[in-house]
């Protein structure tokens, strides 16, 4: 454990009044950990571990929130909601007050077994609400649920095991009729997606063009993974606007502004988009993160 808080760079508002409980146990070469803490600001130094000896980290929210920064997405993620992380690549996060999360730490030769398509599961970032998005939630709940209880080793191992393939087939990568070349242009489309969605005119034809595909050969590699582009382009803008609209930094920024820094030039139309997405209007977010931070 000291070895893995010493990769961590970790600062709080007030060392005094900073108060955080945490526990741990094992599965085999795996762990699962429980955080309650106040406000933090964490940044996971890269890993120097040769590939195939790391660690991949699944982080489930029970309560928070978590603003996000890793190589592969960004954004502000909730209670109920979960993120995969590469303890080799680093990453960077702020916790809201009162934030609490399980992590669980699959040893990277073990997980790549359940899950030999990780990377693109990490790049496909999918919701509760979601067909098998729900599944998993259920079997995260479960094991921490029962994180502390006298409950059978055996059974906690067992379903300690299914997360994985319970992650792949949320993140619809777990699909034997996808290929390893739609595999690796559907990887491609992400990064563009991710580099390039606060430009107004990014669609099909644009990231069809970057990667060399036709406009029916894109259409089908997102088809085969439960996608289209305009839906990944959409959750981009959309997961970056509201780490825009949590952030104090931004907090003079109007909401057309915000809007339109994320490539969507018409500001009543985000707002549909985002009560659509998130529950509420982009000024009733905003409202309720300030009253949180205060």
């Amino acid at each position: 454990m000291s070895s893995y808080l010493g990769a961590m760079q970790i600062s709080v508002r007030d060392r005094m009044a900073f108060d955080a409980h945490f526990a741990s146990r094992t599965f085999g070469r795996n762990r699962i950990s429980r955080l309650r803490a106040g406000y933090q600001h964490v940044t996971r130094l890269p890993s120097r571990k040769p590939r195939g000896h790391g660690q991949f980290n699944l982080l489930y929210l029970t309560r928070g929130e978590i603003d996000m920064r890793s190589h592969v997405r960004s954004g502000l993620f909730g209670a109920g909601e979960w993120m995969l992380l590469d303890n080799q690549r680093g990453y960077d996060f702020a916790s809201s007050e009162d934030c609490e999360c399980f992590a669980l730490y699959f040893d990277e030769a073990w997980v790549r077994q359940q899950l030999p398509s990780i990377e693109l599961a990490m790049q496909r970032q999918t919701s509760a609400s979601a067909e098998w998005g729900s599944a998993l939630q259920s079997g995260l709940s479960a094991i921490a649920g029962n994180f502390g209880r006298a409950t059978d080793p055996l059974h906690d191992y067992v379903a300690f095991e299914q997360i994985p393939r319970l992650l792949g087939l949320a993140c619809g990568v777990y699909n034997e009729r996808t290929s390893v070349y739609q595999d690796d242009r559907f990887g491609q489309v992400l990064a563009i997606v991710r580099e390039e969605f606060a430009d107004p005119d990014l669609g099909l034809d644009a990231v069809a063009g970057r990667i060399g595909l036709s406009r029916r050969q894109l259409s089908n590699v997102l088809r085969a993974n439960g996608t289209t582009c305009g839906r990944e382009i959409q959750r981009a803008r959309l997961d970056e606007a509201r780490r825009l609209l949590a952030s104090p930094r931004c907090g003079s920024l109007s909401i057309g502004d915000i809007s339109a820094s994320v490539g969507l030039l018409d500001a009543a139309h985000f707002a549909k988009l985002f009560k659509c997405c998130f529950g509420e209007t982009p000024s009733e977010f905003r409202a309720r993160r300030a009253q949180e931070q205060d």
